[in-house]
């Protein structure tokens, strides 16, 4: 059984902008309203492959209600805790040239006491699960060292998908597989070489596995004692791209689940994150796309 976890929930509200004017009116076409948050779009990405998927968080008030509501109609389990701020609503907006502006609201401080009940909570739910993915930043007043603990003294097969001090302090534990962005990675490792810099992080720490994703040009990582790039040679028409890098991790996922090979694993990954950005949903994939995608999906030593 799979759960991602995603303290920081949101709602995502994706709109198209035929033209931004700075210090002028605009006026957006709605094209989507979903549950948001790394955590639900990853757990998207699953359900799209056709497994069961649960997710946890922190919800609160009339958006956390809608959160909830949205999950079960997609098909996601909620495993959610309550508090008393409202969770936070997201923006992004697409111009006619593919181009986006992501505006995210910071969500609310978070109390101590609602910290250590969640971790309780936490801890109560963590036995049922083989595979848990941790994603995306930690809510306002929340400690560096917070998903450390959350992990701490347990044998499931732990994914990430975070950044900064707060992965740093992760790391102190064996870690199955670290997803992270080239920009991230860039940023935590202090790195502007990806491909030279990642076999000497991966060393560095209980990592079992590495990968990089690079937008467009696909992911690094290390396969069979070699660094290698994983590409799609497949250019899909692009509608938003925000939530590819959550596809690229559902899937993941999916697969480690259903006990396929990394290399496998990885290519289905890299088929399912440009499927994506041919909607307007975080995570979900475009399976007429990703059939076509698959066969095209190529490795490549660097």
């Amino acid at each position: 059984m799979i759960l991602t976890v995603t303290l920081n929930l949101a709602i995502d509200k994706v709109a198209i902008a035929p033209v931004l004017h700075v210090g002028q009116e605009t006026r957006i076409d709605l094209v989507s309203n979903l549950p948001g948050g790394k955590g639900i779009n990853v757990a998207r990405a699953i359900r799209s492959l056709d497994q069961d998927v649960w997710v946890t968080g922190l919800v609160g008030g009339k958006n956390g209600e809608f959160i909830e509501e949205g999950l079960l109609r997609e098909g996601i389990h909620p495993l959610l805790f309550r508090m008393e701020p409202e969770n936070r609503v997201c923006l992004i907006l697409v111009d006619q040239q593919g181009h986006t502006s992501e505006i995210y609201e910071q969500g609310s401080q978070i109390e101590e006491e609602v910290q250590e009940a969640y971790l309780f909570f936490f801890q109560s739910i963590l036995s049922r699960f083989s595979t848990i993915a941790l994603c995306g930043s930690l809510p306002q007043g929340f400690p560096p060292d917070y998903y450390g603990r959350l992990l701490s003294n347990r044998e499931t097969k732990i994914l990430l998908d975070i950044s900064g001090p707060p992965l740093l302090a992760a790391l102190a534990r064996p870690i199955y597989l670290l997803k992270i962005n080239e920009r991230e990675f860039c940023s935590t490792f202090q790195s502007n070489d990806v491909a030279a810099a990642l076999p000497g992080v991966l060393a560095s720490y209980p990592l079992s596995h590495l990968v990089v994703t690079l937008g467009e040009r696909g992911a690094l990582t290390q396969l069979e004692g070699h660094t290698v790039r994983i590409f799609a040679k497949y250019s899909p028409t692009v509608r938003c791209p925000v939530g590819a890098g959550d596809a690229f991790l559902g899937s993941l996922a999916a697969s480690i689940q259903q006990g396929e090979s990394y290399r496998e694993a990885l290519c289905r990954a890299v088929a399912a994150s440009v499927s994506n950005v041919t909607l307007y949903q975080g995570g979900r994939l475009n399976r007429l796309e990703y059939e076509k995608i698959l066969p095209t999906i190529k490795i490549e030593e660097v």
